[in-house]
């Protein structure tokens, strides 16, 4: 058994670095980079620890081989939690022109420090548009690209917007609200044309999707689901193949059983999984290897508390987690605000149109936990 651990639950996973460990959402990219040749917008909607930001990076990394001349632009917004507009605006543009630069020379080169002059909604749809008809160089080449706005050829921007849950309500809003803006005047205005947004998020973007009135109502909707048995079989397989672990098609079972696929927390249960092997000097896994789940709960798994704490402060939510634990039968419907936002903040899934507990984990986790609350209070 080789002494490693490739197993990655900490962060994003580097589309080529984390290639072992990976799982491509092949469905999802396929519907997105079909999307785009038509400057559809999308709206990325999952709980935390789903995989969102992975899924754009391997969106950003895709995108080249499949559409030459379409460039995707990576940015996160968590970094700008305590900005005011002014900031905002300005920061999101200078992350535009960062991310550019790693590729591209600038002419003229201005543009790269255009940033500095952005500071409202309107300043931003300026930059876009001087952006959309700027030329660029590749950084290892002379070869310029311009973008034609008579017949729409050239360069490409794939804005693919990370965290937007994280700037301020007030902010989110104006934000968006210029984002369809933007999507709508690509009709009169050419340069706009040159522009695809992904916006990537929780609750507060799912909020801003649906009714006539909803800011983000011109996107199409992914939801990103948790994996199926045959991708993590797939996936284990092949990891444990090259890790030299022996293991059998009831251990594959039971880890499905447990996670239902649960990206972050398959990942975290084959890490410490595989370090107890390694601890023990074995090399083939068993059962009792299972009673690292215990461990995880009895350590109160960040993710775990961090979907816990969310439900626990709304009432509601809280209210209905506690009939679901109790096994009342509860339809499912996205319709319904209280189960929505249940599902968005990673608590439960669709199962035979009712309402589940998202796996045994989240299950023994939560009940443990609403015990504790209530012998307390």
């Amino acid at each position: 058994m080789k002494d490693l651990d490739p197993f990655k639950y900490t962060g994003p996973l580097d589309p080529e670095l984390d290639c072992l460990v990976r799982i491509m959402r092949q469905e999802e990219l396929k519907e997105v980079i079909n999307g785009v040749r038509n400057n559809t917008y999308y709206a990325v909607v999952a709980p935390r620890q789903t995989g969102k930001s992975t899924f754009l990076f391997q969106l950003m990394n895709e995108l080249p081989k499949i559409l030459p001349g379409y460039q995707g632009v990576y940015l996160t917004l968590e970094d700008l939690i305590h900005a005011d507009r002014k900031e905002f605006y300005q920061s999101f543009a200078r992350k535009i022109t960062t991310c550019l630069a790693n590729q591209y020379q600038f002419q003229p080169p201005s543009l790269s420090q255009r940033y500095k002059t952005v500071t409202t909604n309107l300043d931003l749809k300026d930059f876009l548009l001087e952006l959309a008809k700027a030329k660029f160089s590749l950084s290892h080449s002379h070869e310029n690209i311009e973008f034609d706005v008579s017949d729409y050829t050239g360069l490409k921007f794939i804005l693919l917007i990370d965290e937007i849950d994280a700037i301020s309500k007030d902010t989110m809003i104006e934000f968006v609200k210029t984002v369809r803006s933007i999507f709508i005047e690509r009709l009169s205005v050419a340069g706009f044309k040159a522009f695809s947004i992904i916006l990537c998020g929780a609750a507060d973007l799912a909020s801003l999707t649906y009714g006539k009135t909803s800011p983000f109502n011109i996107s199409k909707v992914i939801y990103l689901r948790d994996f199926s048995f045959e991708e993590i079989s797939d996936w284990l397989n092949r990891i444990f193949t090259y890790l030299e672990v022996q293991f059998n098609d009831s251990f594959v079972q039971k880890l499905f059983e447990q996670t239902q696929g649960h990206p972050y927390l398959t990942q975290t249960l084959c890490s410490r999984i595989l370090r107890r092997l390694q601890a023990e000097g074995r090399s083939k896994v068993n059962q009792d290897d299972f009673t690292e789940i215990d461990q995880i709960i009895m350590s109160g798994d960040i993710n775990l508390r961090t979907s816990l704490e969310k439900i626990k402060s709304d009432e509601l939510l809280e209210e209905m987690l506690s009939l679901i634990l109790g096994g009342k039968s509860i339809r499912y419907t996205r319709i319904h605000n209280i189960i929505y936002n249940l599902e968005l903040a990673g608590a439960i899934r669709r199962q035979d149109e009712f309402c589940r507990i998202r796996n045994p984990i989240y299950e023994k986790f939560f009940k443990q936990q609403m015990q504790i609350t209530k012998m307390t209070s």
